[in-house]
């Protein structure tokens, strides 16, 4: 790892308004660059980063985020402890596990990971990478999210944090 990213996983979050007002500004880019409204969800309750959201119907067109049609779900996960931004892929289907199971009720539809985008999505997710190179983020994928940090814990069960956890998801 370099030590940008080293640096990045052993920083605090960054829960100042300045950081919001940078994501709202990246967030007002991205809408103008694909030519439709996303959304900034700037809670941080058990996240170190914030999300934008770009949305899409069953025909792989950019709709307006909360637009009812809206079957797929690109989220942009910018980190507050550094430069580094990720992306998750979700399509709303079936449920893949039993809720009940756990005692909870089990609802008609969830958003469902993806593993990447669809081809007509790439476009879009250049784009979007366009603007987030101009905002000097640097975009991490892969295998690197997934690597275990011994000495870093998550909030809600103590396991070893993923560097997908530290940078944008639970923080220890």
């Amino acid at each position: 790892m370099d030590d940008g990213l080293t640096h990045a996983l052993q920083s605090p979050p960054d829960y100042s308004s300045s950081f919001t007002e940078r994501v709202q500004i990246i967030n007002q880019q991205v809408s103008k660059i694909i030519g439709v409204k996303s959304i900034h969800d700037n809670d941080m309750n058990y996240r170190a980063a914030q999300r934008i959201s770009v949305c899409f119907n069953n025909q792989e067109e950019l709709v307006d985020s909360g637009d009812i049609s809206a079957i797929y779900d690109m989220s942009i996960f910018i980190s507050s402890k550094g430069h580094f931004y990720t992306y998750s892929l979700r399509q709303l289907g079936d449920p893949t596990f039993d809720f009940i199971s756990i005692g909870l009720p089990q609802p008609k539809s969830v958003w469902n990971q993806l593993p990447e985008s669809k081809t007509s999505m790439k476009l879009v997710q250049s784009k979007i990478e366009s603007v987030m190179k101009n905002n000097l983020y640097i975009l991490i994928k892969g295998k690197i999210l997934e690597i275990v940090i011994l000495d870093k814990f998550t909030m809600l069960d103590g396991k070893p944090a993923t560097v997908f956890e530290l940078l944008f998801s639970e923080v220890d």
